[in-house]
């Protein structure tokens, strides 16, 4: 009796498991199979909620206005706070692409921005690379202190060093200018016409707040006068006192330009980075 009794329960679970298997039973066809995951078997009731909340969050967040792609919370809340146009939200790829592309702009304009920095076309790739180790140093040095005075015979490089902090410094976004001492000041004289466009004030201006100023071959104005006195004096005290690197060259060596101009120029001048070139003329090369 006890093992036909045995036999008949095996027998009954044996049914029940066959009615259990996925699809057969009538509640297993109508559970939508999307409501619960299968990863059920192994997780827990929690971490599977939690996981889905994670999922529909996710789907919320504003996402790269270019490609769609997933944006940093740094950049979401940064964007966030400053109430920026959705449409600039980028991701890091994006915003890496772009930089690129700026910067590959900013390359091709490159000799178009150096014309406009005053700097001449046989000057206009010049570049820190011109020089050796120690010229570059100095001249990194002078961007960012006060600046450098050039000193060196004629054609020894101090125009194209010159040159090459414009392009540096137009490299980083920032403004630069070069320009010819004697130019400079005919340049002034010629706002004291009645039809100027323009007067001494706003040059001043412009030369004393550009981001750097190269002067060109200080001691070629075409005379000393107490006017070029005034005008290099305002210049330069201006600049050095705001910490605006100025770049001069000059034929002159450094104790001449106090008997040239005068002790208050020569200072100014003096405090300045001292860079000596020296080599073969370049103009003969």
């Amino acid at each position: 009796m006890a093992e036909t009794a045995d036999l008949d329960l095996d027998s009954a679970n044996q049914k029940i498991l066959a009615r259990r298997q996925p699809g057969t039973d009538s509640r297993d066809r109508a559970r939508p199979l999307s409501v619960v995951p299968r990863r059920l078997e192994s997780d827990s009731l929690q971490e599977a909620i939690e996981r889905m909340k994670s999922s529909a969050q996710q789907a919320k967040r504003p996402t790269c206005s270019k490609c769609s792609g997933v944006v940093s919370d740094f950049a979401i809340e940064k964007w966030w706070k400053s109430g920026a146009n959705p449409l600039k939200l980028r991701c890091e790829p994006c915003k890496a692409a772009a930089r690129a592309e700026a910067e590959r702009k900013r390359v091709d304009r490159m000799p178009d921005l150096m014309g406009e920095a005053g700097v001449s076309l046989s000057h206009s790739m010049a570049s820190v690379g011109d020089f050796g180790e120690a010229e570059q140093a100095a001249l990194t040095h002078g961007l960012a202190h006060t600046g450098c005075v050039i000193l060196g015979l004629q054609g020894r490089g101090k125009t194209r060093f010159a040159a090459a902090a414009v392009r540096q410094k137009l490299t980083t976004g920032e403004s630069a200018k070069l320009i010819m001492s004697g130019p400079l000041m005919r340049q002034i004289r010629r706002t004291y016409a009645d039809n100027a466009g323009t007067d001494e004030e706003a040059i001043l201006e412009e030369l004393c707040t550009v981001g750097l100023l190269a002067i060109d071959d200080l001691g070629r104005e075409g005379g000393v006068t107490e006017h070029v006195k005034r005008i290099l004096h305002e210049i330069l005290s201006r600049r050095i006192d705001n910490l605006l690197p100025t770049f001069i060259t000059t034929n002159l060596a450094l104790e001449e330009i106090a008997d040239v101009y005068d002790p208050a120029i020569h200072s100014r001048v003096a405090s300045l980075l001292p860079v000596w070139l020296d080599g073969p003329d370049r103009r003969l090369a």
